[in-house]
């Protein structure tokens, strides 16, 4: 369930209970919406949200796998959302100061 919060947290879902998270993997445009996120304009607080579940020892993908490939695979995408984000702050105002010096 831990995953599945994460992931919904990523996605912008208030609603991170286990019924939820139900509705949402029903979803026949689940995977479209991972794939179409808007990586770009993500929010501060929900990927700050995000970190909790991350930091946790067990939300390893390696490990997850074991359990469930499912699981493990969801796990590797919300770190991998996160560490895009993370990039995002480093690189952002580098591109403002470089079009800044540009213009």
């Amino acid at each position: 369930m831990i995953v599945m919060s994460a992931v919904m947290t990523v996605l912008g879902k208030s609603d991170c209970d286990w019924a939820g998270a139900k509705k949402e993997m029903t979803d026949p445009k689940f995977i479209d919406k991972m794939i179409n996120l808007d990586k770009e304009n993500m929010a501060d607080y929900p990927m700050k949200k995000v970190e909790a579940y991350t930091s946790m020892d067990g939300f390893v993908p390696k490990i997850l796998m074991q359990k469930s490939v499912v699981a493990g695979a969801l796990c590797s995408w919300v770190k991998a959302v996160e560490e895009y984000f993370k990039a995002l702050g480093v690189v952002r105002p580098r591109i403002a100061t470089k079009e800044a010096a540009e213009a």
